[in-house]
């Protein structure tokens, strides 16, 4: 199951092409995804920078930080922003959650992750590689 953290409908409809026959729960604000979290497991947290005008990711990965929710998840972090995506990662890293920033346009066309495990993807995350 993945949770999806994003506000534009053209992403949400490429990971539910990307990701055909799999759960995938979305939010857009913070307190949608604290509830989520509260009462699911999920196997990959993606996350973006630019959500809507009431909550952006950087406070999504405090709000977790502050939580420990989804700690055991990995997260990726699809944010095209690159100076926000590198700060949500060493925010999420520092309280030892597995994350890394790969932006959107990088894996957009592909299917990486679908064919991947859940410990393929927590290796990734964990060494910090962002080669696709």
């Amino acid at each position: 199951m993945l949770l999806v953290i994003e506000d534009e409908e053209y992403r949400k409809e490429w990971f539910l092409k990307a990701y055909d026959g799999q759960e995938i729960h979305f939010a857009r604000q913070l307190n949608q995804v604290l509830d989520l979290l509260r009462v699911n497991k999920y196997d990959i947290i993606f996350l973006d920078y630019d959500l809507d005008c009431k909550t952006d990711g950087l406070e999504v990965a405090q709000a977790l930080v502050e939580t420990k929710l989804g700690q055991e998840t990995p997260v990726i972090i699809h944010s095209d922003n690159d100076s926000e995506g590198a700060t949500i990662e060493k925010t999420l890293k520092d309280a030892h959650f597995d994350a890394i920033h790969i932006p959107f346009y990088k894996f957009s066309g592909r299917n990486y992750w679908l064919y991947g495990t859940k410990d393929d993807l927590s290796a990734t995350v964990s060494t910090g590689s962002d080669e696709l």
